[in-house]
């Protein structure tokens, strides 16, 4: 009988074959190509974690600039409105005062005598510069409260 030793041997050779490449070959290819992957997932990963990091850092600057701007105009309209008030109060004051001089007017006018209206010419005086100095009082602590809220 003729036995024929090439099957064995291509058996034999396939086994060996496959033995090295499945144990010293195909790990290091693979261990390649899983290097190469890992790398250019890391990479993509940490570019798009930087991207949303950034992109929060922007956004929270960006509302903070928002509120700091909301902020700076409340604050011009409160400042204002306190300088209006002022305004309002001492141009007040002002008509008071002419109201009180316009009456005292009429009152010597009213007096027939001229002794009263010597006493009156001078109550009459005193109460103008009473209330001058009394305006120019207010205009003082206007101007203070400007300068001081403005320091």
């Amino acid at each position: 009988m003729n036995f024929n030793f090439t099957f064995i041997n291509e058996f034999l050779s396939f086994i060996v074959f496959f033995y090295f490449s499945n144990f010293y070959i195909f790990p290091i290819i693979l261990n390649i190509l899983n290097n190469n992957n890992i790398k250019e997932f890391k990479k993509n990963s940490l570019i798009k974690f930087n991207q949303t990091i950034e992109n929060k850092i922007i956004n929270y600057l960006i509302k903070k600039e928002i509120n700091i701007k909301k902020n700076i105009n409340f604050y011009t309209n409160i400042i204002n409105n306190i300088f209006l008030k002022k305004k309002k109060d001492f141009f007040n004051f002002c008509l008071i005062e002419k109201h009180n001089i316009i009456s005292k007017i009429f009152i010597i006018f009213k007096l027939k005598k001229e002794i009263f209206i010597k006493k009156f010419f001078l109550k009459l005086k005193n109460s103008i510069i009473k209330s001058f100095k009394n305006i120019y009082n207010e205009i003082l602590n206007y101007n203070n409260e400007f300068i001081i809220n403005y320091e």
